[in-house]
């Protein structure tokens, strides 16, 4: 019994640790970028560097979670080579999937030989195959680490992108510039640093993406009342709250769709009357302290939903109609696509068809399939409850150009993290 509480205490003490550094790393990011301190880049890598190295491997998943929705602010292209040599360093606590392991081979290489045919030769594209490498070890680790936990790194690291992209734009812009579609948060249009400075901000359809994933999943924890802490508990539903806060301020309508339809399904999956009628409530009251204390937002929402250009998707159907044109050119291009890093359809499985054909297609698929598969225990969780957060985050992928990064990706490998894993 000694034993058992010896290791609670060594877990929440590595937490503390764990939490310490993200805030840090956080509080740097945001004196950086709002305020104008000078930090190099490479102070932040040596930083995040040695804590990987330092922390336990569980506590290594946790700090990617917070890390990935930061990493357009950090050195991530970096950051991936350093988490993959921590991973090879724990190999004899992987379980390798032999099938896995030549998908991955088959599409990395091929997205690599894609990179050096089309002259995509940045480290940005370079570093797809050991992304794929990556994530492969983190869905092979047998390590047990708390679903539960993931959940909350990776809500405050979204939290802290939505926060500080918007008070750092709102040092150049007040928040009414924010809310017309031609200065939308996170657009090239208010971006808050000079050119080739590296800053914390995304497309708000890519935050919006990392916020579904976030809320989907969060929302469940949150309603579990032995999943976290008193403490840690308050600091999910503040994150989530600043996630929704942000997103809508970004104007996503592809956002305000599919937060709408996860809520609809949501109350669906629910069985007990009880936790619906919480759920009724708890959106009701959003709804109202939106209606209250965000009136403009909402004044802006409503007439992003009736711009012209909703019926071609914001561009995104003339812009899949000229890719697929390209792409259906000749038997060429439809195996092996127009170039993996050249195609920004935004939709990410047609990134992967129309950017690598169908041969890269077919690899990436295999590859996806081989994730999680030793996990054979058989869960009682009723399907749509169980992969609901999935669901509405791959549906939000459909949206974006999101193939090309793991950062841009990890939404969707967060949330097949949080489906799959065993541990509350």
């Amino acid at each position: 019994m000694r034993e058992v509480l010896e290791i609670r205490r060594d877990d929440r003490e590595n937490c503390k640790a764990l939490y310490f550094m993200m805030f840090a790393i956080g509080l740097l990011l945001l004196v950086r970028d709002a305020f104008g301190v000078s930090i190099n880049k490479y102070i932040i890598l040596a930083v995040v560097a040695v804590a990987t190295f330092a922390f336990p491997i569980e506590k290594v998943v946790y700090f990617i979670a917070f890390l990935m929705p930061l990493y357009v602010g950090i050195p991530g292209n970096y950051l991936t080579l350093v988490f993959l040599v921590r991973f090879l360093g724990e190999t004899h606590r992987v379980h390798f999937n032999s099938r896995g392991i030549i998908c991955c081979v088959l599409a990395g290489g091929y997205a690599f030989v894609d990179a050096l045919v089309h002259d995509n030769t940045e480290i940005a594209q370079l570093v797809f195959f050991p992304s794929m490498v990556l994530v492969m070890l983190i869905y092979s680790l047998r390590v047990p680490y708390s679903k539960n936990r993931l959940v909350l790194c990776y809500s405050l690291g979204v939290a802290a992108l939505g926060l500080i992209m918007l008070i750092s734009t709102l040092q150049v812009y007040d928040l009414m510039d924010l809310l017309t579609s031609a200065t939308r948060l996170g657009d090239d249009a208010t971006s808050f640093a000079e050119e080739g400075i590296m800053n914390v901000s995304v497309d708000p359809n890519f935050y919006g993406m990392f916020a579904i994933a976030a809320i989907s999943t969060g929302v469940e924890v949150f309603g579990n009342n032995r999943a976290l802490s008193k403490a840690e508990r308050v600091c999910l539903l503040v994150a989530l709250c600043a996630c929704a806060a942000v997103a809508l301020i970004g104007l996503s309508r592809a956002f305000f769709l599919m937060i709408f339809a996860w809520g609809m399904l949501y109350a669906l999956s629910r069985k007990k009357a009880k936790t619906l009628l919480l759920f009724a409530i708890v959106a009701i009251i959003a709804g109202v302290a939106v209606y209250m204390f965000m009136p403009d937002v909402l004044d802006a929402i409503f007439a992003r939903l009736s711009e012209d250009n909703v019926s071609d998707g914001g561009g995104r159907v003339s812009m899949i109609e000229r890719y697929y044109s390209v792409w259906a050119t000749n038997a060429q291009t439809m195996l092996f696509g127009v170039g993996i890093f050249d195609c920004y359809v935004h939709c990410t499985p047609l990134q992967a068809l129309f950017g690598g054909g169908l041969v890269f297609t077919v690899f990436i698929a295999g590859f996806i399939s081989t994730l999680g598969v030793k996990r054979k225990a058989k869960s009682r969780v009723p399907f749509l409850r169980k992969w609901l957060p999935m669901i509405a985050t791959v549906l939000m992928a459909v949206t974006v150009p999101a193939l090309m990064l793991i950062n841009s990706m990890y939404p969707l490998i967060f949330v097949g993290q949080y489906c799959l894993a065993e541990k509350e």
